[in-house]
């Protein structure tokens, strides 16, 4: 029996000290870095994330060890769970992410699609959820993509945290040709009946998106159209130099008003055909599944 105990004792202090690193409470944050598992310290991930202003998490983590390492997500407007793009401005829904060692450092290059994070679980105390993302050399040695991929973290936050958002942030995405397009800025008003939306970016090879209607004061369906009421969309590539447009031959569409609030406008669109029109640009551009999204310090006017 005595022999018995003792083999148990020794197994529960060779548990405790495997795990002597591990974080506790079930706080976590791994992810794998150009395939390769990486684990943040139990004393960062015990630190949690910060939270300041609302709406605004700071994730940095720590790898120690002979090859020492950080990963840095910085969120921006996040006043729910949901669904973000990483590689977007400070004004946008999401945010962007870091990846650096002791000689070099990669970023997200803000194309508007250079990665996602999944927010699963919001609270004043606590965030959860997975992401991944592509950075690029940013400093020191850096070369090529960095693939960070198959992250997950369930993280305190820490003392002082302002809590989630409320009533910020942009966006603006699209199905263009079959690829996913996103803004990674994102700009606009709606005054005096004109409401313009612009997004810009560089992924698969298109720079900015643009909406002018004008003749708009409430939630409604506004078709496209280049009469005396000009309602249009606009698409460029990363060079500025062709453009494709709603007016262009064979273009056209209809763009969907969700709300209009003192504080925001929403709305989305799908089946928008844009023509060429200028430069070298040939034959007609799709757009499916586009929304916007555009918290406005000015409150919309009409007249």
């Amino acid at each position: 029996m005595r022999s018995n105990i003792v083999a148990i004792l020794l197994l529960v202090t060779a548990a405790g000290c495997a795990n002597s690193n591990s974080p506790s409470s079930g706080s976590f944050f791994t992810a794998r870095v150009d395939g390769t598992a990486w684990t943040a310290d139990a004393k960062v991930v015990a630190a949690g994330a910060s939270n300041s202003p609302a709406g605004t998490y700071t994730i940095s983590m720590t790898q120690s060890g002979a090859a020492p390492s950080t990963i840095v997500l910085t969120l921006n407007n996040i006043g729910q769970t949901g669904t973000f793009f990483l590689g977007v401005g400070a004004t946008n829904f999401g945010g962007r992410a870091q990846y650096s060692d002791a000689t070099s450092a990669w970023a997200t290059p803000n194309t508007g699609n250079d990665g996602m994070i999944q927010i699963t679980a919001l609270t004043s105390t606590r965030i959860a959820g997975s992401f991944n993302f592509n950075a690029m050399p940013l400093s020191g040695a850096a070369s090529g993509t960095k693939q960070v991929s198959s992250g997950q973290f369930d993280l305190t936050i820490a003392a002082g945290g302002a809590g989630p958002g409320s009533g910020q942030g942009k966006s603006m995405t699209a199905t263009i040709d079959g690829n996913v397009w996103n803004g990674a800025t994102v700009d606009g008003a709606l005054t005096n009946g004109a409401l313009i939306v612009v997004a810009t970016g560089s992924s698969n090879s298109i720079g900015t998106l643009q909406m002018t209607l004008n003749g708009v004061c409430a939630a409604a369906d506004y078709p496209l159209s280049s009469g005396v009421t000009a309602r249009t969309m606009t698409l460029s590539d990363i060079s500025g130099v062709n453009v494709w447009n709603s007016a262009g031959a064979g273009g056209g569409g209809t763009v969907t008003i969700s709300s209009v609030t003192t504080t925001q406008i929403t709305g989305k669109f799908t089946n928008i055909t844009l023509g060429p029109v200028f430069g070298s640009a040939t034959g007609t551009r799709s757009l499916t599944n586009g929304s916007f999204t555009l918290n406005v310090a000015t409150p919309p006017s009409c007249s």
